[in-house]
């Protein structure tokens, strides 16, 4: 019988011809040598197949699995979920890369401690719209192996606040914890990571935070979704925050961190929401935007973060107090000024 890889590496590509083979080989070079990459090619309508295939032929531990229909960048990570053999589960994205001794990184502190899951920190490669290299940021996050489940809570806000729990290819997760509890990527425009990674911490209790930032994210200008117009992303971000808050709640986590870190995480969305609201394509005159923002202020999850929250930014400061004293005309205009910078 052939020995199950340790470790599974998924890998959704669309459309990614440019890059795909660049992503492929920073896994395959890599120095942990027992695992596999599992490629799911989502009905791409240039020549990633062929890039694909061609690799695959140079190197036997990648596998093509060629999706009939596209279903998204979730549905084809769950399509390498259900052919995933490996003692543990990591993702890559397409057009993205990895440096060379991640996975023995990860690997080797997951062996010694027998972690559910093991978390990195970043490289963000920014580009401007000509495809020029504007400037590297680095995202490292403080070591910290967790053995005691009720430090989890914690430590997930502190990776959330570094925007480090919205991601999945910052992971290894055990598989069977995956396996046993059926957790997938969910349909969902914006957040997929967020909720599968929230659906994983319910059920692990033991995480390891490595100062390492091992994974480049390369980010380009282009049509994704994360740079559209959006009409769920104020429902969608609330839900993101409530069901964190949730989470914190049932693991008993009542902390100033927790307020300080989910209210101005609550603030910036609904800043960033005044603004798209201002967006012609909102539909959305200015009664509509007043009566949008009394809604608001009507919301449970309001009530139960901010007065608690200390903000962190002068504008969050004043849409908190318009916010808990019902006054509209502040947080209006915050928005229209966003708008008009952004444009």
């Amino acid at each position: 019988m052939e020995q199950k890889p340790f470790l599974s590496v998924i890998m959704p590509v669309y459309n990614a011809e440019a890059y795909v083979a660049a992503a492929v080989r920073s896994v395959l070079r890599q120095t942990f040598r027992e695992l596999e990459l599992i490629c799911v090619n989502d009905c791409s309508k240039d020549g990633s197949l062929s890039v694909l295939q061609a690799l695959a032929a140079e190197d036997s531990r990648l596998r093509i699995i060629d999706s009939p229909v596209n279903v998204g960048a979730g549905g084809a990570r769950n399509l390498g979920l259900e052919a995933a053999t490996g003692e543990y589960i990591t993702f890559v994205d397409a057009d993205d890369s990895i440096e060379p001794c991640l996975y023995t990184t990860a690997v080797k502190a997951c062996q010694e401690g027998s972690f559910d899951q093991v978390v990195w920190g970043l490289t963000e490669e920014h580009y401007d719209p000509r495809g020029r290299h504007i400037r590297s940021v680095p995202v490292i996050p403080e070591e910290c192996p967790v053995t005691d489940p009720a430090q989890l809570p914690g430590v997930i806000l502190e990776l959330e606040d570094k925007t480090l729990f919205g991601y999945q290819w910052n992971s290894l997760y055990r598989g069977s914890i995956l396996r046993k509890h059926g957790i997938r990527f969910e349909k969902a425009l914006l957040y997929e990571d967020f909720f599968f990674n929230l659906a994983f911490a319910e059920h692990m209790q033991t995480l390891c935070v490595l100062p390492f930032n091992g994974y480049r994210y390369f980010k380009r200008v282009n049509g994704s979704i994360t740079q559209t117009f959006t009409r769920d992303y104020f429902d969608l971000s609330c839900r993101r925050i409530s069901e964190l808050y949730g989470f914190c709640q049932r693991r008993e986590c009542d902390s100033d961190g927790l307020y300080r870190i989910l209210g101005n995480r609550l603030l910036r969305y609904t800043l960033s929401a005044l603004r798209r609201n201002v967006d012609p394509r909102s539909g959305m005159d200015g009664h509509q935007r007043k009566q949008w923002f009394r809604s608001v202020c009507q919301m449970p999850l309001y009530r139960q973060l901010l007065p608690r929250c200390a903000p962190s930014h002068p504008a969050h400061a004043v849409l908190r107090f318009s916010i808990l004293h019902g006054i509209a005309a502040p947080a209006l205009l915050l928005g229209r000024l966003l708008f008009l910078l952004k444009k």
